[in-house]
């Protein structure tokens, strides 16, 4: 976003207060437009309980005050959704341009949200310049990405997904591990590497390995937990601080989807002094669109199930949806009648919302 953009986006919340009677009125009337008012706030719930619900944020949360309002009150952290990763804030080897993750920053801050960033090293989402580094060369840029861009940020973080998908066993590598500059460059090393320099850049943030798969029952999913609980192991024996796992759980219903699979390897998991975060959730409901009479109560229904099925661990103490409102889903792309996540794309509850909450209240 250029600033004058992000500030015609300030602007746009001050021409809505106006009109509707100051911003208190603009406030409460907004609240009802969009339920915020009516519905019990999902973090509020899981709050009382010591936990966290959260959801993901773009450059959407500044520019659309129904859903930043929505956001305001269901959240108790955000996570950044693209413009952290490496390829939006590099796009090209002279240029790092942070005006986009300053107005999230800034907007958490104002909101009084903790924010997650997502995320500093990924063998995926890279520039056009970063895929011909030398090894020599990636190293350096790697390191020097986390000192700046962790650095910059430091003290204001709740927590960093260090790595992103470090697994992808399709690659063929030996352990699992996801083809990729880093990877190529230094090795399955490069995971306690990026940690150590997290740790370095900004010491207060949690620092999290944050990885997809881990809810199926599959030869690759199996090859991912495996890699997963190696890798927590080795560097937790060498030394190198790492406060929690995130799974990101884009539930795909189906014979392969396993929560009784998932809450055995969130029990493994536990054996190790990590937190367990749910990082990513939403169900991909496009084939459920052509098949099933009432979509919405079945993805609802998962929903719970899912819920019950995680924080029935005590080492699973955040849960956050990767945006909020299905006018927002990344899994929009496959057509406009899905409805993947708590809230609508007018800002309604969906069923899912009401199996969260429920699921929520139900914690012991």
């Amino acid at each position: 976003m250029q600033r004058r953009q992000f500030l015609m986006g300030c602007l746009f919340y001050s021409a809505q207060a106006s009109a509707l009677g100051g911003s208190d009125t603009w406030e409460r009337r907004l609240a009802g437009r969009v339920g915020a008012s009516i519905q019990e706030s999902l973090t509020e719930i899981l709050r009382r309980r010591g936990l966290c619900f959260g959801s993901s944020i773009d450059m959407e949360a500044l520019q659309d005050p129904e859903y930043a309002l929505l956001l305001r009150h269901h959240c108790g952290v955000f996570t950044t959704d693209l413009n952290m990763k490496f390829g939006q804030l590099r796009p090209r080897v002279d240029v790092l341009d942070y005006r986009k993750a300053d107005a999230l920053v800034n907007f958490a801050a104002e909101a009084g949200v903790p924010l997650r960033g997502h995320t500093l090293v990924w063998n995926e989402g890279l520039p056009e310049w970063a895929k011909g580094l030398s090894h020599q060369e990636a190293a350096y840029w790697m390191e020097r990405h986390i000192d700046e861009v962790a650095g910059r940020y430091a003290g204001r973080m709740h927590s960093w997904d260090v790595v992103n998908e470090p697994f992808w066993p399709d690659h063929r590598e030996a352990g699992g591990y996801r083809k990729g500059v880093w990877y190529n460059a230094m090795g399955p090393g490069y995971i306690a590497r990026a940690f150590r320099a997290a740790a370095k850049a900004d010491p207060k943030a949690r620092l999290c390995l944050n990885e997809a798969w881990v809810e199926r029952a599959t030869p690759m999913a199996d090859k991912v937990r495996q890699g997963l609980l190696r890798t927590v192991r080795e560097l937790l024996d060498a030394g190198v601080r790492i406060d929690a796992v995130g799974l990101q759980c884009h539930l795909n219903p189906g014979p392969s989807l396993r929560l009784d699979v998932l809450s055995d390897f969130i029990t493994e998991l536990d054996e190790f002094p990590v937190d367990v975060y749910i990082t990513e959730l939403d169900v991909q409901d496009g084939m459920l669109r052509k098949t099933l009479a009432n979509p919405d109560e079945f993805v609802g229904d998962l929903y719970g199930r899912f819920a019950r099925t995680v924080l029935a661990h005590r080492n699973v103490k955040l849960i956050s949806c990767w945006q909020l409102s299905d006018k927002y889903s990344g899994i929009r792309k496959e057509g406009s009648a899905v409805k993947p996540l708590p809230f609508d794309q007018d800002m309604q509850p969906n069923p899912a919302y009401y199996a969260l909450r429920d699921a929520f209240l139900a914690i012991r």
